[in-house]
C-alpha cells in the first residue's frame, strides 16, 4: 500500500491552552500519523487496524475528557459540542466497519486516513478553538 502522504506537524496555533486537551488532541495527531507511515510501509493489515482501533479508543476517551471539562466551566454550547463529537463517533464507527469487515483496496485505507485527518482538524479549527476564550477565562488564565 504505497502511499504518498505527508505526514501532519502539530501547530501551535491550534493549541487550547489547556495541557489535558492539548496532549490529548497532539496525541490524536501522533495517531494519524502513525496510520499514515502503516500504510506508506504497507504493514499488515492487523497492525493497520490496531493503530485505527487505537484512533477510535483515543478519540472517545477525549471526546469525554473534553466535555467533562466543559460542562465544569459551564460552557454554554457544551450539548452542541457533544452532538458533534457523537457524530463523529458514528461517523468513524461506521468507516472502520466497513474497512475492518472486507478486503480494502489501498485507495479506501487512503480516503479512510485522510478522511479521519480531516475529521479532527476541522473539528479542532471549528469547534474546540471556538470554546478556547471561554476554557482560559474560567481557568483564570
Amino acid at each position: 500500500m504505497a502511499t504518498n502522504f505527508n505526514m501532519l506537524p502539530w501547530a501551535p496555533a491550534w493549541e487550547i491552552g489547556v495541557s489535558e486537551i492539548d496532549d490529548d488532541h497532539r496525541r490524536l495527531i501522533d495517531q494519524c500519523n502513525a496510520l499514515f507511515k502503516a500504510l506508506a510501509e504497507a504493514r499488515p493489515k492487523a497492525e493497520i487496524m490496531t493503530i485505527i482501533r487505537r484512533m477510535e479508543s483515543e478519540s472517545w476517551e477525549h471526546f469525554r475528557r473534553e466535555e467533562t471539562i466543559l460542562r465544569e466551566v459551564q460552557y454554554e454550547e457544551v450539548d452542541e459540542h457533544a452532538a458533534e463529537h457523537r457524530r463523529i463517533e458514528r461517523e468513524l464507527e461506521k468507516a472502520i466497519g466497513a474497512i475492518e469487515t472486507a478486503e480494502a483496496s489501498v485507495a479506501e485505507w487512503q480516503t479512510f486516513a485522510l478522511s479521519f485527518q480531516s475529521t479532527l482538524v476541522n473539528h479542532l479549527l471549528l469547534y474546540d478553538l471556538k470554546y478556547k476564550s471561554h476554557l482560559l477565562w474560567k481557568r483564570g488564565r
